[in-house]
Protein backbone atom coordinates (compact mmCIF):
# COMPACT_ATOMS: atom_id res chain seq x y z
CA UNK A 1 0.00 0.00 0.00
CA UNK A 2 0.95 3.53 -0.26
CA UNK A 3 2.87 5.34 2.57
CA UNK A 4 0.17 8.33 2.76
CA UNK A 5 2.67 10.34 4.89
CA UNK A 6 5.24 10.82 1.84
CA UNK A 7 3.07 10.29 -1.32
CA UNK A 8 -0.73 11.27 -0.09
CA UNK A 9 -0.74 13.68 1.68
CA UNK A 10 1.76 16.16 0.41
CA UNK A 11 -0.61 16.51 -2.50
CA UNK A 12 -3.69 16.10 -0.70
CA UNK A 13 -5.45 19.63 -2.67
CA UNK A 14 -4.87 17.77 -6.43
CA UNK A 15 -7.38 14.82 -5.73
CA UNK A 16 -10.22 14.03 -3.62
CA UNK A 17 -11.20 10.42 -2.39
CA UNK A 18 -14.80 9.77 -2.31
CA UNK A 19 -15.69 6.65 -0.28
CA UNK A 20 -18.76 5.96 -2.52
CA UNK A 21 -17.78 6.25 -6.11
CA UNK A 22 -20.41 7.00 -8.86
CA UNK A 23 -20.75 6.09 -12.35
CA UNK A 24 -22.96 8.19 -14.91
CA UNK A 25 -24.75 6.10 -17.62
CA UNK A 26 -24.56 8.22 -20.93
CA UNK A 27 -28.02 7.24 -21.55
CA UNK A 28 -29.39 7.60 -18.58
CA UNK A 29 -32.05 9.97 -16.88
CA UNK A 30 -29.31 11.62 -14.66
CA UNK A 31 -27.49 12.54 -17.90
CA UNK A 32 -30.22 14.00 -19.11
CA UNK A 33 -31.10 16.15 -16.10
CA UNK A 34 -27.85 17.44 -15.77
CA UNK A 35 -28.19 18.91 -19.43
CA UNK A 36 -31.37 20.41 -19.02
CA UNK A 37 -30.79 22.04 -15.99
CA UNK A 38 -27.34 23.61 -17.33
CA UNK A 39 -25.71 21.64 -14.00
CA UNK A 40 -23.34 19.87 -16.52
CA UNK A 41 -21.60 23.50 -17.62
CA UNK A 42 -20.74 23.58 -14.12
CA UNK A 43 -18.93 20.04 -14.15
CA UNK A 44 -16.41 18.11 -15.73
CA UNK A 45 -16.42 14.37 -16.69
CA UNK A 46 -14.63 12.13 -18.71
CA UNK A 47 -15.37 8.21 -19.91
CA UNK A 48 -14.79 5.15 -18.89
CA UNK A 49 -12.12 3.32 -20.92
CA UNK A 50 -12.53 -0.34 -20.09
CA UNK A 51 -15.46 -2.36 -19.05
CA UNK A 52 -14.43 -5.84 -18.20
CA UNK A 53 -15.80 -8.97 -16.73
CA UNK A 54 -14.42 -12.03 -15.43
CA UNK A 55 -15.96 -15.44 -17.08
CA UNK A 56 -17.03 -17.97 -14.34
CA UNK A 57 -16.25 -20.95 -16.34
CA UNK A 58 -13.30 -19.85 -17.92
CA UNK A 59 -12.24 -16.97 -15.12
CA UNK A 60 -10.50 -15.37 -17.93
CA UNK A 61 -10.47 -11.31 -17.96
CA UNK A 62 -13.00 -10.56 -21.15
CA UNK A 63 -14.51 -7.51 -22.71
CA UNK A 64 -18.13 -6.78 -21.79
CA UNK A 65 -20.65 -6.83 -25.48
CA UNK A 66 -21.93 -3.57 -24.65
CA UNK A 67 -22.92 -2.38 -28.90
CA UNK A 68 -23.26 -4.30 -32.18
CA UNK A 69 -19.59 -3.97 -33.17
CA UNK A 70 -18.57 -5.64 -29.59
CA UNK A 71 -20.85 -8.62 -30.12
CA UNK A 72 -19.26 -9.03 -33.97
CA UNK A 73 -15.88 -8.16 -33.17
CA UNK A 74 -16.03 -10.50 -29.71
CA UNK A 75 -13.70 -13.64 -30.27
CA UNK A 76 -15.17 -15.74 -27.12
CA UNK A 77 -19.07 -15.42 -28.11
CA UNK A 78 -19.97 -18.17 -31.27
CA UNK A 79 -22.13 -17.56 -33.89
CA UNK A 80 -25.28 -18.62 -31.83
CA UNK A 81 -24.71 -16.33 -28.69
CA UNK A 82 -24.02 -13.39 -31.33
CA UNK A 83 -27.27 -13.98 -33.27
CA UNK A 84 -29.10 -14.30 -29.53
CA UNK A 85 -27.29 -10.88 -28.49
CA UNK A 86 -28.84 -8.74 -31.64
CA UNK A 87 -32.00 -10.37 -31.64
CA UNK A 88 -31.98 -8.86 -27.67
CA UNK A 89 -30.85 -5.71 -28.73
CA UNK A 90 -33.35 -5.56 -31.81
CA UNK A 91 -36.41 -6.64 -29.08
CA UNK A 92 -35.10 -4.34 -26.75
CA UNK A 93 -34.99 -1.15 -29.49
CA UNK A 94 -38.79 -1.87 -30.29
CA UNK A 95 -39.79 -2.21 -26.92
CA UNK A 96 -38.18 1.13 -25.59
CA UNK A 97 -40.15 2.70 -28.73
CA UNK A 98 -43.31 1.54 -28.04
CA UNK A 99 -42.99 1.66 -23.82
CA UNK A 100 -40.43 4.20 -22.77
CA UNK A 101 -40.52 8.23 -22.83
CA UNK A 102 -38.24 9.60 -24.99
CA UNK A 103 -37.17 12.65 -22.70
CA UNK A 104 -37.24 10.83 -19.58
CA UNK A 105 -36.39 7.72 -20.01
CA UNK A 106 -39.06 5.66 -17.70
CA UNK A 107 -41.78 3.21 -18.76
CA UNK A 108 -45.08 4.87 -20.03
CA UNK A 109 -48.21 4.31 -18.09
CA UNK A 110 -50.30 3.69 -21.03
CA UNK A 111 -47.88 2.66 -24.02
CA UNK A 112 -48.37 3.60 -27.46
CA UNK A 113 -48.99 0.72 -28.76
CA UNK A 114 -47.54 0.84 -32.99
CA UNK A 115 -47.53 4.82 -32.92
CA UNK A 116 -44.07 4.86 -33.10
CA UNK A 117 -43.15 1.60 -34.73
CA UNK A 118 -45.24 2.32 -37.95
CA UNK A 119 -42.25 1.63 -40.51
CA UNK A 120 -40.15 -1.24 -41.68
CA UNK A 121 -37.13 0.76 -42.09
CA UNK A 122 -35.39 3.20 -39.60
CA UNK A 123 -35.77 6.52 -40.06
CA UNK A 124 -33.03 7.78 -37.91
CA UNK A 125 -29.78 6.30 -36.55
CA UNK A 126 -28.25 5.41 -33.32
CA UNK A 127 -25.97 7.81 -31.27
CA UNK A 128 -22.80 5.75 -32.24
CA UNK A 129 -23.94 5.67 -35.96
CA UNK A 130 -25.47 2.43 -36.13
CA UNK A 131 -28.83 1.12 -36.99
CA UNK A 132 -31.72 0.89 -34.26
CA UNK A 133 -33.10 -2.75 -35.54
CA UNK A 134 -32.60 -4.48 -38.80
CA UNK A 135 -34.19 -3.39 -41.97
CA UNK A 136 -37.36 -4.59 -44.20
CA UNK A 137 -38.65 -6.50 -40.65
CA UNK A 138 -42.14 -6.00 -39.79
CA UNK A 139 -41.65 -5.27 -35.89
CA UNK A 140 -44.64 -6.85 -34.64
CA UNK A 141 -46.59 -6.33 -31.63
CA UNK A 142 -43.53 -7.18 -29.21
CA UNK A 143 -44.33 -7.85 -25.40
CA UNK A 144 -45.82 -4.74 -23.52
CA UNK A 145 -44.50 -3.43 -20.48
CA UNK A 146 -47.69 -4.26 -18.54
CA UNK A 147 -47.75 -7.82 -19.10
CA UNK A 148 -44.18 -7.89 -17.72
CA UNK A 149 -44.53 -6.90 -14.84
CA UNK A 150 -45.45 -9.86 -12.97
CA UNK A 151 -42.47 -11.95 -14.91
CA UNK A 152 -38.94 -12.40 -13.52
CA UNK A 153 -36.21 -10.82 -15.50
CA UNK A 154 -34.10 -13.95 -15.78
CA UNK A 155 -37.19 -15.75 -16.39
CA UNK A 156 -37.59 -13.44 -19.69
CA UNK A 157 -34.52 -14.04 -20.54
CA UNK A 158 -34.28 -17.76 -20.49
CA UNK A 159 -37.74 -18.54 -22.43
CA UNK A 160 -38.44 -15.74 -24.17
CA UNK A 161 -35.06 -14.75 -25.43
CA UNK A 162 -33.77 -18.30 -25.11
CA UNK A 163 -29.69 -17.24 -23.95
CA UNK A 164 -27.70 -19.38 -22.33
CA UNK A 165 -26.39 -19.31 -18.68
CA UNK A 166 -23.56 -17.64 -19.40
CA UNK A 167 -24.94 -15.03 -21.74
CA UNK A 168 -27.88 -14.57 -19.07
CA UNK A 169 -24.82 -13.72 -16.30
CA UNK A 170 -23.58 -11.23 -18.73
CA UNK A 171 -27.15 -9.67 -19.62
CA UNK A 172 -27.98 -9.82 -15.71
CA UNK A 173 -24.58 -8.64 -13.54
CA UNK A 174 -22.89 -6.73 -16.52
CA UNK A 175 -25.18 -4.83 -18.77
CA UNK A 176 -28.03 -4.50 -16.12
CA UNK A 177 -25.14 -4.22 -13.22
CA UNK A 178 -27.78 -6.29 -10.91
CA UNK A 179 -25.69 -7.89 -7.73
CA UNK A 180 -27.74 -10.91 -6.79
CA UNK A 181 -28.76 -13.65 -9.91
CA UNK A 182 -32.55 -13.81 -8.43
CA UNK A 183 -33.36 -10.23 -7.20
CA UNK A 184 -36.60 -10.55 -8.22
CA UNK A 185 -37.01 -7.64 -10.35
CA UNK A 186 -39.65 -7.83 -12.87
CA UNK A 187 -38.88 -8.18 -16.96
CA UNK A 188 -39.77 -4.41 -17.83
CA UNK A 189 -37.43 -3.36 -15.59
CA UNK A 190 -34.80 -5.49 -16.73
CA UNK A 191 -36.14 -3.98 -20.13
CA UNK A 192 -35.82 -0.98 -19.25
CA UNK A 193 -32.17 -0.73 -17.82
CA UNK A 194 -31.24 -2.54 -21.33
CA UNK A 195 -32.56 0.15 -23.30
CA UNK A 196 -31.16 3.11 -21.57
CA UNK A 197 -27.58 1.52 -22.12
CA UNK A 198 -28.04 1.11 -25.66
CA UNK A 199 -29.36 5.02 -25.99
CA UNK A 200 -26.34 5.69 -24.57
CA UNK A 201 -23.57 3.36 -26.10
CA UNK A 202 -20.92 5.96 -28.27
CA UNK A 203 -22.68 8.93 -27.72
CA UNK A 204 -20.23 11.23 -26.15
CA UNK A 205 -17.16 8.46 -26.77
CA UNK A 206 -17.07 5.55 -29.20
CA UNK A 207 -18.07 2.32 -27.82
CA UNK A 208 -18.21 3.83 -24.35
CA UNK A 209 -21.07 3.71 -21.82
CA UNK A 210 -20.14 4.93 -18.78
CA UNK A 211 -19.07 8.93 -17.69
CA UNK A 212 -16.85 10.00 -14.21
CA UNK A 213 -17.37 12.69 -12.92
CA UNK A 214 -13.81 14.89 -12.34
CA UNK A 215 -13.03 15.08 -8.62
CA UNK A 216 -15.77 12.63 -7.47
CA UNK A 217 -19.59 12.63 -7.61
CA UNK A 218 -19.68 14.79 -4.80
CA UNK A 219 -18.45 17.71 -7.23
CA UNK A 220 -21.83 17.54 -8.93
CA UNK A 221 -23.54 18.94 -5.57
CA UNK A 222 -20.96 21.69 -5.99
CA UNK A 223 -21.99 22.42 -9.62
CA UNK A 224 -25.91 22.40 -8.73
CA UNK A 225 -25.05 25.02 -6.09
CA UNK A 226 -23.12 26.96 -8.57
CA UNK A 227 -26.71 26.76 -10.89
CA UNK A 228 -28.80 27.43 -7.82
CA UNK A 229 -26.41 30.33 -6.63
CA UNK A 230 -26.79 32.36 -10.27
CA UNK A 231 -30.77 32.13 -9.69
CA UNK A 232 -30.92 33.45 -6.16
CA UNK A 233 -30.58 30.61 -4.59
CA UNK A 234 -30.06 30.80 -0.54
CA UNK A 235 -28.00 28.04 1.24
CA UNK A 236 -27.93 26.70 4.96
CA UNK A 237 -25.00 25.46 5.84
CA UNK A 238 -24.07 22.98 8.95
CA UNK A 239 -27.63 21.80 9.80
CA UNK A 240 -30.48 19.35 8.62
CA UNK A 241 -33.83 18.85 8.81
CA UNK A 242 -35.60 17.43 11.30
CA UNK A 243 -39.30 17.72 10.82
CA UNK A 244 -41.57 18.54 8.67
CA UNK A 245 -44.85 21.40 9.44
CA UNK A 246 -48.10 21.13 7.69
CA UNK A 247 -51.01 23.27 7.87
CA UNK A 248 -52.56 26.40 7.04
CA UNK A 249 -51.26 29.86 7.37
CA UNK A 250 -51.16 31.42 11.01
CA UNK A 251 -52.61 31.90 13.03
CA UNK A 252 -53.90 28.44 12.48
CA UNK A 253 -51.43 26.08 14.76
CA UNK A 254 -49.12 23.83 12.28
CA UNK A 255 -48.59 20.08 12.68
CA UNK A 256 -45.20 18.95 12.51
CA UNK A 257 -44.39 15.55 11.22
CA UNK A 258 -41.00 13.80 11.86
CA UNK A 259 -38.97 12.11 8.96
CA UNK A 260 -39.93 8.65 9.56
CA UNK A 261 -42.05 6.21 7.15
CA UNK A 262 -45.53 7.25 8.31
CA UNK A 263 -44.85 10.67 9.73
CA UNK A 264 -45.11 12.97 6.16
CA UNK A 265 -48.18 10.48 5.68
CA UNK A 266 -50.65 10.94 7.85
CA UNK A 267 -50.89 14.81 7.01
CA UNK A 268 -50.97 14.55 3.35
CA UNK A 269 -54.54 16.25 3.47
CA UNK A 270 -52.65 19.75 4.70
CA UNK A 271 -50.21 21.74 2.72
CA UNK A 272 -46.92 21.75 3.44
CA UNK A 273 -46.02 24.87 5.38
CA UNK A 274 -42.32 24.72 6.22
CA UNK A 275 -39.54 22.31 7.60
CA UNK A 276 -38.26 22.85 11.21
CA UNK A 277 -34.11 22.32 11.22
CA UNK A 278 -31.63 20.74 13.82
CA UNK A 279 -31.63 24.05 15.88
CA UNK A 280 -35.40 23.97 16.37
CA UNK A 281 -35.67 27.27 13.77
CA UNK A 282 -38.56 26.84 11.33
CA UNK A 283 -37.78 27.14 7.47
CA UNK A 284 -40.77 28.39 5.75
CA UNK A 285 -41.31 26.72 1.97
CA UNK A 286 -43.92 25.73 -0.23
CA UNK A 287 -42.36 22.80 -1.60
CA UNK A 288 -39.73 20.42 -0.59
CA UNK A 289 -37.38 18.28 -2.49
CA UNK A 290 -35.47 15.59 -1.07
CA UNK A 291 -33.66 12.30 -1.62
CA UNK A 292 -36.37 8.94 -1.82
CA UNK A 293 -34.03 7.37 1.54
CA UNK A 294 -35.70 10.57 3.60
CA UNK A 295 -39.28 8.90 3.14
CA UNK A 296 -39.06 5.34 2.88
CA UNK A 297 -42.19 3.26 2.43
CA UNK A 298 -44.25 1.49 5.04
CA UNK A 299 -42.36 -1.81 5.86
CA UNK A 300 -39.26 -1.01 3.11
CA UNK A 301 -36.26 -3.01 4.34
CA UNK A 302 -33.33 -2.15 1.43
CA UNK A 303 -30.81 -4.23 1.45
CA UNK A 304 -27.29 -4.31 2.59
CA UNK A 305 -24.56 -2.40 0.76
CA UNK A 306 -20.86 -3.72 1.39
CA UNK A 307 -18.41 -0.81 0.08
CA UNK A 308 -14.61 -0.86 0.20
CA UNK A 309 -11.83 1.53 -1.05
CA UNK A 310 -8.21 0.53 -1.50
CA UNK A 311 -5.42 2.73 -2.32
CA UNK A 312 -2.75 0.58 -4.01
CA UNK A 313 1.19 1.66 -5.26
CA UNK A 314 1.01 -0.52 -8.22
CA UNK A 315 -1.66 -1.35 -11.01
CA UNK A 316 -3.78 -4.86 -10.78
CA UNK A 317 -2.58 -5.35 -14.22
CA UNK A 318 -4.31 -7.11 -17.36
CA UNK A 319 -7.66 -4.37 -17.02
CA UNK A 320 -6.60 -2.55 -20.01
CA UNK A 321 -6.69 1.35 -19.94
CA UNK A 322 -8.00 3.07 -16.92
CA UNK A 323 -10.09 4.34 -15.50
CA UNK A 324 -11.64 0.48 -15.79
CA UNK A 325 -15.21 -1.14 -14.58
CA UNK A 326 -14.71 -4.81 -13.95
CA UNK A 327 -17.26 -7.35 -13.02
CA UNK A 328 -16.90 -10.51 -11.08
CA UNK A 329 -20.15 -12.52 -11.74
CA UNK A 330 -21.44 -15.09 -9.09
CA UNK A 331 -19.56 -18.17 -8.87
CA UNK A 332 -18.81 -21.21 -6.74
CA UNK A 333 -17.81 -19.72 -3.53
CA UNK A 334 -18.95 -16.44 -4.96
CA UNK A 335 -23.08 -16.12 -3.91
CA UNK A 336 -23.35 -12.22 -5.14
CA UNK A 337 -21.40 -10.32 -7.92
CA UNK A 338 -18.46 -7.80 -6.69
CA UNK A 339 -17.84 -4.80 -9.09
CA UNK A 340 -14.86 -3.58 -8.67
CA UNK A 341 -13.58 0.24 -10.13
CA UNK A 342 -10.64 1.30 -10.83
CA UNK A 343 -9.29 5.09 -11.67
CA UNK A 344 -6.20 6.66 -11.50
CA UNK A 345 -4.72 10.15 -11.90
CA UNK A 346 -6.86 11.40 -14.68
CA UNK A 347 -10.10 10.86 -12.40
CA UNK A 348 -8.72 13.58 -9.65
CA UNK A 349 -9.81 10.93 -7.10
CA UNK A 350 -5.64 9.88 -6.32
CA UNK A 351 -2.42 11.38 -6.51
CA UNK A 352 -1.51 11.65 -10.59
CA UNK A 353 2.05 11.11 -10.39
CA UNK A 354 3.29 7.80 -9.83
CA UNK A 355 1.63 4.13 -10.37
CA UNK A 356 -0.99 4.90 -7.66
CA UNK A 357 -4.39 3.20 -8.10
CA UNK A 358 -7.69 3.60 -6.63
CA UNK A 359 -10.14 0.63 -6.33
CA UNK A 360 -13.82 0.86 -5.59
CA UNK A 361 -15.37 -2.76 -4.90
CA UNK A 362 -18.77 -2.99 -4.02
CA UNK A 363 -21.57 -5.64 -3.86
CA UNK A 364 -24.60 -6.75 -1.51
CA UNK A 365 -24.95 -9.01 1.16
CA UNK A 366 -25.94 -11.96 0.17
CA UNK A 367 -28.80 -14.64 0.56
CA UNK A 368 -26.69 -16.34 2.98
CA UNK A 369 -25.77 -12.88 5.15
CA UNK A 370 -22.17 -13.22 4.16
CA UNK A 371 -20.44 -9.90 4.38
CA UNK A 372 -16.85 -9.96 3.99
CA UNK A 373 -16.27 -13.31 2.50
CA UNK A 374 -17.02 -12.30 -0.51
CA UNK A 375 -14.44 -9.29 -0.59
CA UNK A 376 -12.20 -11.46 0.87
CA UNK A 377 -12.79 -13.94 -2.10
CA UNK A 378 -13.08 -11.59 -4.97
CA UNK A 379 -10.31 -9.46 -4.07
CA UNK A 380 -7.83 -12.76 -3.88
CA UNK A 381 -8.73 -14.93 -6.40
CA UNK A 382 -9.20 -12.25 -9.26
CA UNK A 383 -7.11 -9.50 -8.29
Amino acid sequence: FVDLGTQVLEKDREFNIEPNSKILLCGGPTVKYLINSGVSEYAEFRSLDSFLYISPEEGQLRSVPCCKADVFSSPHLSMLEKRSLMKLQGLVGDWSLRNMDPLTGELLEQPESQQRVQVLNDTSLAPDGSLLRPQNKDPGPGPEATALQDTPFEEFLQQTCQLSPQLRAVVLHCLCLRPLPRDGHPAASGLRDLAQLQAGAGRYSAGKLFLLPLFGSADLLQAFCRVSAVWGGVFVLRRTVRSLLFGPAAPQPLEEAPLTAAGPLQHRHLPLWGVRDSTGKALRCGRLVAEASYFPGPGQRGRLLLRAVLLCERDPGGWGASPSLLVLPPSPGLEAAVFLLRTDGSTMACPVDGPVMLLHLRTVLSEQGEGQGIFYRGVKLKI
